[in-house]
């Protein structure tokens, strides 16, 4: 067995970036991989629910139950996956930025899955239609129901790379 002389820090923090720049390529390819899924099973579902249920009403139904359930399964796979890279990819950070000393990566800490969560994403993406039901409401007279706040985490800005 041959001794190794051990690695600098510089070589570590190489190490942990090579690792963190595949993980963060491997969530970016699985945001990809979801939005082809949501592009092509929606209209996909609503097509074959539509044929059947024209047809045979009750089967339409049953189909649009199960291939929802399929499509909920799927969501959640590739959820599970992503979370778990996002999960390392947020250790991979603390690690680089204890050995460097300062906040070199946070992306994944301060503006990933787990800090902002699907909930938020969509509360900001419907907030404007909840601003015009709100505005017609109150015009109204109508008290509107309280809307989850987009105000928890900026939105994400194409080219930030912090």
């Amino acid at each position: 067995m041959t001794a190794h002389s051990p690695m600098s820090t510089t070589d570590k923090v190489q190490a942990l970036l090579f690792e963190y720049n595949s993980l963060r390529t491997e969530i970016m390819q699985r945001n990809s991989v979801f939005n082809q899924y949501c592009v092509i099973s929606v209209p996909a579902t609503l097509a074959a629910t539509t044929l059947v249920y024209t047809a045979f009403p009750p089967a339409g139904v049953i189909l649009f139950l199960i291939i929802c359930s399929l499509l909920y399964f799927v969501f959640r796979l590739i959820e599970f996956d992503t979370l778990a890279a996002a999960t390392r990819v947020r250790e991979l950070e603390a690690m680089i930025n204890e050995m460097a000393r300062e906040t070199l990566l946070n992306w994944e800490t301060s503006h990933g899955l787990y800090e902002v969560g699907y909930s938020h994403r969509l509360a900001y993406v419907l907030e404007p239609v909840f601003g015009l039901v709100r505005s017609l409401l109150n015009k109204f007279g109508v008290t509107a129901p309280m809307i989850p706040s987009t105000d928890r985490a900026d939105p994400v800005v194409p080219g930030d790379s912090s």
